[in-house]
């Protein structure tokens, strides 16, 4: 598959089969968060796999957007070193925590890695954080910045939702300048 028709053609997945991911695709998938762009190289990603289905319930319990993981083969727990980045030349106040952005840029990887093997993707942003914390030991020093639902699905050939013009979003020079 061409990138541009992985970009274009993915979608998210909230209904899976039985079928279990076999370990040579998911390693993959996994593979393909580490090779993400990441400011200084630090790749601050830490991910955590997670099969047994007790512990999917735990992640999804009492959370309406997390109810559906389950019901994935796999649920990967994205997590990140939280680490401010130092101030600039001369000291400017300039900070940034690159590591939120980095590891967007592992979840699209994994997302369109994927999509790409035929396998199913959800990328969940909305869950409660302590439960997924004490689910999977997860220490303070790390941020939890998704869980990811994977499976295999019937459900891939879905249409395209309605996506806004190149005009209705691009500017150019300045804001209000189309």
């Amino acid at each position: 598959m061409e990138t541009r028709d992985a970009i274009i053609e993915r979608r998210s997945i909230r209904k899976f089969t039985d079928k279990k991911i076999e370990k040579e695709v998911l390693d993959q998938i996994l593979d393909a968060a580490g090779w993400a762009p990441s400011a200084h190289n630090q790749q601050p990603w830490e991910l955590i796999v997670v099969r047994n289905p007790e512990t999917k319930k735990k992640l999804a319990l009492g959370h309406r957007y997390a109810r559906f993981l389950p019901d994935a083969d796999v649920v990967v727990a994205v997590c990140s070193t939280l680490k401010m980045v130092k101030p600039g030349k001369n000291d400017s106040p300039a900070i940034s925590y690159f590591e939120v952005q980095d590891t967007a840029a592992a979840i699209q990887n994994m997302l369109l890695a994927a999509w790409d093997l035929g396998v199913g993707s959800c990328w969940v942003g909305d869950f409660y954080d302590e439960e997924v914390r004490e689910a999977l030991g997860i220490p303070d020093d790390l941020g939890v910045m998704a869980l990811i639902a994977l499976g295999y699905t019937d459900q891939m050939k879905n249409s395209a939702p309605a996506r806004r013009s190149l005009e209705e979003y691009v500017h150019y020079e300045s804001f209000n300048e189309k």
